[in-house]
């Protein structure tokens, strides 16, 4: 008896290096399934990502709103002219004196009257501009009218909203995970105390058939067994309380908490309460955030259709411009004088042809609404399916769990009924083990069979939609 207990106490001092590191951690945290799920959502990088996007999608309305807004911009530009430009005038002068001359009858040296000369005409070279130019302008547009900014306007909000229920699947996907989780971590929990129950039970059965065996009443035989199944269970609560280890570890994974932070939960599996009557008949699908994301996909592909038949439609923009020309020989007296100019004026663009390319764009956008149109029509009877099969899931869990439990307290009374028997010398060794074989299997089979019912509950809250709210 004496070496049993040493070998439980070593057994419970014998924690994994990681669960040491974490029990000196500075951060301790006592928490329940809500309060899991409201740490995760608040430091789960996800969610974090999730938000991010809304505020991106924010910032894209507020972008895409300034582009209907005045557009303002300022230029300047200095020029040196090493050769300054030239420009050919033609020779209209000559043309001009001969004519006269010709009208008045003005004679030449040899008494002919003076005609006009022909010949190729005669070009003469003449630079205009300064050497050193600048100009500085202001200019303003405005769009008056255009039908694919007015889309875009819808499209952005649309855009946001689609974010925005981005960000609450990913909440639920993060319930989803951080929930099994959670109960993956009480199963395991529940497994060590069923272990802690059948160590102290061998522990007295030990204890017992040595004593028996001292006084010739069992053979050894009977002590090896039992000493066995200690050796067994006693590595079996090692193995477990890793993998408890491991959990943890994968909870705060999911949770998005320092792996180094000890968390201790607050609940106990025996205290969950499981619902027996699940009434899904009156629930519709399309209350599912998945329903709605792609409702809203297809919305868009509405907005994108209406943008692209936009495009034929004319655009107006109103023009505005103020400029200030400075023109010098030296470069130090460029700013002495200014030349200001200005306009105001509209722009129409009409499309007219394209080489059909608008044409094809629209017929490209009506396909592609229709195909994200076929989706949501498949993913409602998907959602559907869904339901039905996570509430006979749940269901069917359920019953096993009932069934397990039943199993379980039975082979206990049948345990308890063959030890009773063997103290009394009416039942041999090999019932006492096979009995306490059949107890294991039973507490195994339970086990299994509540972390299966835990996860098809969360699998049926999220078909029904309460993992949103919750």
């Amino acid at each position: 008896m004496n070496k049993a207990l040493i070998i439980i106490v070593l057994i419970f001092l014998g924690l994994s290096s990681q669960a040491q590191d974490s029990l000196k951690s500075i951060n301790n945290y006592h928490f329940n399934l809500q309060q899991c799920l409201d740490y995760a959502y608040k430091h789960q990088k996800s969610m974090a990502n999730s938000s991010l996007d809304v505020e991106i999608a924010k910032a894209k309305i507020k972008e895409t709103t300034g582009i209907g807004l005045p557009q303002i911009n300022g230029s300047a530009q200095y020029l040196y002219f090493p050769k300054i430009p030239v420009t050919l005038f033609p020779d209209f002068i000559s043309p001009l004196v001969y004519g006269v001359l010709n009208a008045k009858g003005v004679k030449d040296q040899n008494g002919n009257v003076i005609t006009v000369p022909t010949g190729p005409t005669v070009y003469t070279p003449v630079a205009f501009g300064l050497k050193n130019t600048s100009y500085a302008s202001l200019d303003l547009s405005q769009i008056l009218f255009d039908g694919t900014y007015l889309v875009g306007l819808q499209a952005s909000k649309t855009y946001k909203e689609l974010y925005t229920k981005a960000l609450t699947q990913t909440k639920i996907q993060t319930a989803v995970q951080v929930s099994k989780a959670y109960y993956n971590v009480l199963v395991g929990k529940e497994q060590l105390n069923i272990l802690d129950a059948d160590i102290a039970r061998l522990s007295k059965n030990l204890y017992d058939t040595r004593a028996l065996f001292k006084n010739g009443i069992v053979e050894k035989i009977d002590l090896s067994r039992i000493e066995v199944q200690m050796n067994t269970i006693l590595t079996q609560r090692v193995k477990a309380l890793r993998l408890l280890d491991l959990s943890l570890y994968s909870l705060k994974y999911q949770m998005g908490m320092p792996l180094e932070s000890s968390l201790i939960l607050d609940e106990d599996v025996k205290n969950l309460h499981m619902d027996e009557m699940v009434d899904t008949s009156g629930l519709d699908p399309k209350r599912r955030i998945e329903y709605s994301l792609q409702s809203t996909q297809v919305h868009l592909y509405q907005l994108d259709l209406k943008r692209n038949r936009f495009t034929n439609l004319p655009t107006l923009t109103g023009i505005a411009e103020y400029k200030w020309a400075f023109q010098n020989g030296q470069f130090s007296h460029l700013f002495d004088t200014k030349y200001p100019q200005s306009f105001v004026g509209l722009n129409l663009n009409v499309p007219i042809f394209s080489g059909f390319q608008r044409s094809a764009r629209t017929q490209q956008a009506k396909l592609t609404l229709k195909k994200s149109e076929n989706d949501l029509e498949e993913l409602g009877k998907t959602l559907n399916m869904d339901l039905k099969n996570s509430r006979v899931a749940y269901l069917n869990n359920l019953d096993d769990l009932k069934t397990q439990e039943k199993n379980r307290e039975l082979s206990k009374e049948i345990y308890r009924v063959t030890k009773i028997k063997y103290e009394q010398g009416i039942g041999s060794s090999l019932e006492l083990t096979t009995a306490e074989s059949d107890l294991k299997n039973a507490e195994t089979n339970y086990l299994s069979a509540l972390f299966n019912v835990l996860i098809s509950k969360v699998d049926l809250d999220k078909s029904l939609g309460l993992l949103a709210n919750n």
